[in-house]
Order: structure tokens, then C-alpha cells, then sequence
């Protein structure tokens, strides 16, 4: 199967700015509706948390911070919130754009320094995922791109292997495959404490097939066996463990 594009960090600019103006765009539509992938927030909430991240990764990779940084707290009131966002899409643009992605700084998966280019890749897939659930609430939502969706999908089972470290889950076990119609082909074999990517899905216990953008909101969630666009063959059982772990 070939693999899948790189994506240079320019290019995750691009998306990052992207996204943010869609997911704030959505948002005005109606700023106290409810997040349906997000039940606990209503669009407001939405736009103030990923504005927060915002100025928050602008922080860390700003000052080179090698320690945790506090997470900056919101404003009250939509149009401050607003406001919030856009000057944070601003400054963390600016400053991504200087940043030398190999500049070591603190980020939560090492749990100290790494490279800043963790920060420009997460930024990325944080806003795409999060602008998705803006539109979906308020009308049908654009899919992730596939360069950027089949990115993505290696990113998080990366990040969700951490996560399984400091949080193991002890029901989690057997060989999750997945599929896509842009020709990614991976295997995640899970532990209670690990998961660990194969190329390929021979041997895997159960395949979830669809399209970059499908598969990748299956994992984070947003999507659900029975949506249209995906199928799953074998031991469905295995795809829904994974269903049942809370990462993050």
C-alpha cells in the first residue's frame, strides 16, 4: 500500500488559518448552540477553547519554554471571545511562521521538551477536528482533506499510545485494522498499556474502511460505525473497545 504525503509545516499553516476562519465563520451563526460532538459545549465555549490553545502554544514556542506553561483563561461574553480568537489565529500564525521546528519546547505528550514541530502539527489537527464540530452544528460540515485527514489519523494513534501509558486500559486488546480509499493500510495492535503500528491490515481481527476523513473522525469519535462512508468487517467487537477508551 503506498503511504501516506508528508505534510510540510507551511502547509499545516495553511490548514491552521483555514479551519480557524471556517470554525469561527460556523460559529457566528448561532454562538449559544450546543456542539453535538462536544454536548458540554455550546459554540461559544468551542471558539474560546481552541482560541486558549492558540495563545497557549504561542507562549510555549514563543519563549522556548522547556516547562509547563498555564493555560491562559478565557474572557466572558461571545464578541470578547470573539475577539480572543482572532488576535490568537494572529499571533500564533506569526509566530509558527518564525519558529525553528526543531527548536526544543515543553509539550504534554513527553511531558517536557521536544521538538517545536509537535506544536505546529497539533495545532493543525486541533483546529481541523474542532472546525469540523462547528459546522456540524450548524449545517453539513466539509470533510478533513485527505493529505492532512491520513496525517492525522498517524498522529493520533502515536498520541493515543502515550495517552494508553499513563492510562492503561485494561479490557484493550487485539488488531484493529484500517483502510482507506486513498491507500493507507495500517494496523493498530492494541494493549491494555500500548498500541503499536504495522503497516498493513493482514492478520488484523477487524478493518474499518473509509475515506481519510471518515476514518480519522472514527477515532476521535465524531463519527460512528453506522455512518455513511465507512465499513467495518470481522470482529466488530475490537472496534468497539476502542470506542470505549477515553484517551486524552
Amino acid at each position: 500500500m503506498p503511504e501516506s504525503k508528508s505534510v510540510e509545516p507551511s502547509e499545516y499553516l495553511v490548514h491552521i488559518e483555514d479551519d480557524a476562519r471556517a470554525l469561527l465563520a460556523a460559529a457566528w451563526t448561532d454562538p449559544m448552540l450546543t456542539v453535538p460532538t462536544c454536548p458540554e459545549w455550546t459554540l461559544s465555549d468551542l471558539v474560546a477553547h481552541i482560541a486558549s490553545a492558540f495563545h497557549w502554544i504561542e507562549e510555549i514556542v514563543r519563549t522556548r519554554a522547556t516547562d509547563y506553561v498555564p493555560v491562559p483563561q478565557r474572557p466572558d461574553g461571545w464578541e470578547e471571545v470573539s475577539a480572543w480568537f482572532d488576535k490568537g489565529i494572529d499571533a500564533l500564525l506569526a509566530t509558527l511562521r518564525d519558529a525553528d521546528p526543531a527548536t526544543e519546547v515543553w509539550n504534554w505528550v513527553v511531558m517536557g521538551p521536544g521538538p517545536a514541530a509537535f506544536w505546529i502539527r497539533r495545532a493543525a489537527h486541533e483546529v481541523s477536528i474542532h472546525r469540523w464540530d462547528a459546522e456540524n452544528a450548524v449545517h453539513v460540515p466539509d470533510p478533513i482533506g485527505p493529505a492532512l485527514a491520513l496525517d492525522g489519523i498517524d498522529e493520533y494513534l502515536t498520541i493515543a499510545s502515550k495517552w494508553l501509558e499513563f492510562n492503561p486500559s485494561a479490557e484493550l486488546t487485539g488488531r484493529l485494522g484500517l483502510e482507506t480509499t486513498e491507500g493507507l493500510a495500517v494496523t493498530a495492535v492494541l494493549h491494555p498499556n500500548s498500541l503499536e503500528q504495522r503497516r498493513g491490515t493482514d492478520g488484523a481481527d477487524c478493518v474499518v474502511r473509509g475515506d481519510a476523513s471518515s476514518i480519522l473522525l472514527w477515532l476521535v469519535r465524531r463519527k460512528s460505525l453506522l455512518d455513511d462512508g465507512i465499513d467495518v468487517a470481522g470482529d466488530v467487537s475490537i472496534a468497539a473497545l476502542w470506542a470505549e477508551v477515553k484517551f486524552g
